[in-house]
């Protein structure tokens, strides 16, 4: 082996063995960023194991740093923009839609009134963006699709809430139900009914 080659080995080399350095460190990271925050730092760390056990090192340490990011207090992480990743065109309109939706719910309010289905929402936008990019695995992709498609209802149901109550408006008593009384004796020790006393 020539000194270029070599040198070019050992370089690829230190690259490989600096790849995935992130997770460990997304690991030993605490969460202190609030309900959603610690939830999308959750996900992240998860999404960021899974591409590590795949040998996928730059999107494990993507999702790795995006996961301290959430959790650190005061952080915070936004939607991707579609151009961050590349996948097929005849996608790009699906996703496009998705992520105006949940751009729409997250503005309304989703993070706040429900952070845990905030966070999974995000994280399998993530997910899924990811997936089209590799372009491998039909079924993480569907899977990653199926969960966001759930999700996005499930946030606009949380974000519109309960009706509103009308201020100053009487509360109805329940009325008492009208009919008559009756009293039924029984024998002691008998099934058969008695007369009812003489009055």
């Amino acid at each position: 082996m020539n000194k270029k080659a070599f040198l070019a080995a050992a370089a690829m080399l230190a690259l490989t063995a600096c790849a995935g350095q992130e997770l460990g460190n997304a690991r030993n990271a605490g969460m202190d960023n609030g309900d959603f925050g610690n939830a999308l730092s959750a996900g992240y760390l998860r999404l960021a194991q899974a591409e590590y056990a795949e040998s996928d090192y730059a999107d494990s340490d993507y999702f790795a740093l995006r996961s301290m990011q959430a959790g650190t207090k005061g952080g915070s992480v936004d939607l991707p923009a579609i151009e961050s990743r590349t996948f097929p065109k005849g996608d790009a309109i699906y996703v496009a839609t998705a992520r105006n939706e949940l751009e729409e719910v997250f503005n309304a309010g989703a993070r706040e009134k429900a952070p845990q289905l905030a966070a999974a929402a995000q994280v399998s936008y993530e997910c899924w963006i990811q997936e089209l990019e590799e372009n491998q695995n039909p079924a993480h992709i569907a899977a990653c699709q199926d969960q966001l498609d759930g999700l996005i209802p499930a946030l606009r149901n949380a974000v519109a809430g309960a009706p509103k109550k009308v201020a100053g408006a009487p509360k109805k008593k329940a009325k008492p139900t009208k009919g008559k009384t009756f009293q039924v004796l029984f024998g002691t020790g008998s099934p058969s009914l008695t007369p009812p006393p003489t009055r």
